[in-house]
């Protein structure tokens, strides 16, 4: 990136909107609409962002979530490679991550029960003997997504929650595909999905707005790999002891106002708390995990922490969900 400072201006407007008019954003940091497009382009040529994502709430339509951290076994680069590829085919995976230190890969799962996670995890186990060993899985109960202030320092208190305890709802099938355009691209113009589902465009910019009045749809982000731009990522997991409400809402305040911490997964299993903290140096991150530790000593039993290389795979509603009749 020749003009960082303006690039990481536009990574930033991306992440707060993904579906942000390159007009909106050319105009707020004095470039043309012609120049943002272009930088976008490149960004995803370079593997800077990876594709995009809404933040659907999955559990609007009866989905849990379940997180499983593997140790690999090793075989080879390509042996990896391919494992991840096949992972990545499950119609019910929505993320993948590769990560360093107890664990080597992070494989989330979109399921409507536990057993049918179960059948599906252990049919992966069984066709990857020689790689899955050793694992660990977590039932996600809720989200919070924060904004990367970190990169601008613009105040931002966006709090975005997925998960929790919601009512299942029931939409019709044109809600359904203009989902699907926007689970495989969340930049996909309301003008090519009318094109491809013969509506006129008012119509499928109406149905979006309600599906975000709805709660459905919380945000479009980018899958950004903030690694390409000399960030660091890590994730830090933490198991509770002698918790009181109030304590952890005093903990999750103080994640929320940190401006590197972007992900707060509230847990049940053998972890509690799944922090996702981006930094550009790794004295940076040391310094935000000793700071946890130190400040919530009283409710903390444990903490570690792991280094995530790339993130391979990112959604929120399974592809599965698309192939099931309303």
């Amino acid at each position: 990136m020749k003009n960082k400072l303006k690039d990481i201006k536009i990574l930033s407007m991306l992440d707060t909107d993904s579906r942000m008019p390159y007009s909106k954003i050319g105009k707020n940091i004095k470039l043309s609409q012609q120049l943002i497009s272009h930088k976008v382009k490149n960004y995803l040529s370079d593997d800077i962002i990876s594709g995009f994502y809404p933040l659907i709430d999955y559990v609007r339509f009866g989905y849990l979530n379940f997180r499983v951290f593997f140790k690999v076994n090793y075989l080879s680069k390509e042996k990896f490679l391919e494992l991840i590829k096949n992972l990545s085919k499950s119609n019910n995976v929505i993320e993948i991550a590769e990560c360093g230190g107890r664990s080597d890969l992070l494989v989330v799962f979109a399921n409507t029960n536990p057993s049918q996670f179960n059948k599906q995890f252990k049919s992966l186990i069984a066709q990857n003997p020689k790689q899955l060993k050793n694992y660990d899985i977590l039932t996600t109960v809720v989200t919070h997504y924060y904004p990367r202030t970190y990169l601008t320092s613009i105040i931002n208190d966006e709090d975005l929650v997925i998960g929790g305890d919601r009512p299942i709802i029931n939409i019709n099938s044109l809600d359904k595909d203009i989902l699907f355009f926007l689970n495989e691209d969340a930049k996909t113009s309301a003008i090519s999905i009318a094109k491809d589902l013969e509506v006129d465009p008012k119509t499928i910019i109406l149905r979006m707005n309600n599906l975000k009045k709805a709660g459905i749809i919380k945000g479009f982000k980018p899958l950004l790999n903030v690694q390409k731009i000399d960030f660091f990522v890590n994730k830090i997991i933490i198991k509770y002891h002698n918790l009181s409400v109030d304590r952890e809402q005093e903990l999750q305040t103080f994640c929320k106002l940190n401006p590197n911490i972007i992900e707060f997964n509230k847990l049940i299993g053998s972890w509690d708390l799944e922090l996702t903290v981006e930094t550009k140096t790794k004295e940076e991150f040391r310094n935000i995990y000793i700071s946890i530790r130190e400040r919530f000593e009283d409710i903390i039993e444990d903490t570690e922490s792991l280094q995530i290389f790339k993130i391979y795979k990112k959604r929120l509603l399974p592809e599965e969900f698309f192939l099931k009749e309303i």
